[in-house]
């Protein structure tokens, strides 16, 4: 199946993407106004399922016995003026951790302000791309790249960029509902 995700145009990939972002923040919107506690279960179903999306696309493969590491950043962006292909893997790499920013942007840490949610949703992201990618160089499944990690990252700050949106979803709906 990410086979088949993997082979639709690039337009069309990054469009879904942007609709998907849309669509999650009028959900968050709409549930916030129903209750927090339903917000929270959407939330905890929707980090797992985006792990384990994450798990099956990275982790779970035939080995390949490479056992490499290249730790110079931004390192695909020379290698894609030859080979056009690295700008569709860096986009699916970006691509497939999207999911997992969205999702902890619906969880509700009260106790956390904005900031101090953001910097947890970075630090898990990096410290779960370095994990996976540790496991590839590890277990011979594929190369320990900086560029994948920045990627990942990237992704989940593409899809935390719900969070914003879903507050300016529910200060618009408050206004109109309250002020007009």
């Amino acid at each position: 199946m990410l086979l088949l995700f993997y082979r639709l145009p690039l337009w069309f990939v990054i469009l879904g993407t942007a609709v998907v972002i849309v669509i999650s923040g009028k959900i968050k919107a709409h549930l916030y106004r129903k209750s927090i506690n339903k917000i929270n279960f959407v939330a905890y179903i929707g980090l797992f399922l985006s792990l384990a999306l994450i798990f099956i696309a990275t982790i779970i493969r035939n080995p390949s016995n490479i056992y490499e590491i290249q730790l110079i950043p931004l390192q695909s962006l020379i290698h894609a003026q030859t080979q056009p292909e690295m700008y569709r893997t860096m986009l699916m790499n970006i691509v497939l951790f999207v999911p997992m920013g969205i999702t902890v942007t619906f969880i509700n840490f009260r106790r956390f302000s904005v900031k101090k949610h953001f910097l947890v949703t970075v630090l898990s992201s990096l410290i779960l791309s370095i994990s996976i990618e540790l496991y590839q160089y590890a277990n011979g499944i594929g190369l320990f790249q900086t560029d994948d990690v920045i990627c990942n990252v990237l992704g989940v700050l593409i899809g935390f960029s719900t969070y914003p949106l879903s507050n300016y979803f529910l200060k618009s709906f408050l206004k109109s509902k309250y002020f007009d």
